[in-house]
């Protein structure tokens, strides 16, 4: 499971995110590669922190 710290990292200040912008941010902070992978398989798109939580896997961002 995704840590919900990284995606409240991704999505510092922001509301939604296009799935490119996601996927950069995730590229910087250097996770795993399993993390990599599931942000891999995001659909193209615009998502809010929860939703990609869900698409992902992760722990919902408290």
């Amino acid at each position: 499971m995704i840590d919900a710290d990284l995606l409240d990292r991704v999505f510092f200040g922001e509301d939604r995110l296009s799935s490119d912008e996601i996927h950069r941010r995730v590229l910087a902070l250097e996770p795993p590669a399993e993390v990599l992978i599931a942000f891999d398989n995001l659909p193209e798109g615009e998502y809010s922190v929860d939703e990609v939580a869900e698409i992902v896997g992760a722990e919902e961002p408290a």
